[in-house]
């Protein structure tokens, strides 16, 4: 919990609703007019997704069309997210995504995934 000076109470350090989980999936933001950028999802949860990538080569704002490697098969799924956040240093970017469409059978691969991943780090007894 974080105190907040501003008015005097307790706040959660952390506004979202599902936890999210790291994964290292490679990804694309598909543009019309130019090359796709590459980039890497970070981390992952039910709803939204935080993506690393080189500066967008495009003015993106609103809407990206994206596509994501599936991690059980060797495959890219088409999605797309809404933009929530950006931040750009050094030619390099990352950004924080809401899902707005995709695949329900996929996005549950994904979790399952990055779920598995999570449990193997986390230590036993935390999880028994």
């Amino acid at each position: 919990m974080l105190y907040s000076p501003y008015n005097n109470s307790i706040m959660d350090s952390d506004r979202r609703k599902f936890m999210r989980f790291s994964v290292s999936l490679p990804a694309e933001v598909v543009s019309q007019d130019q090359d796709n950028t590459i980039g890497l999802i970070k981390d992952f949860s039910r709803f939204g997704m935080r993506m690393a990538c080189d500066s967008l080569k495009s003015d993106f704002s609103g809407s990206l069309a994206l596509k994501i490697k599936n991690p059980l098969v060797n495959e890219y799924i088409d999605a797309r997210a809404e933009i929530i956040w950006k931040n750009e240093l050094k030619g390099k970017c990352e950004l924080g995504l809401r899902l707005v469409d995709i695949s329900p059978e996929v996005k549950t691969e994904i979790l399952d995934h990055a779920f598995g991943l999570w449990k193997e780090a986390v230590p036993k007894t935390a999880h028994n």
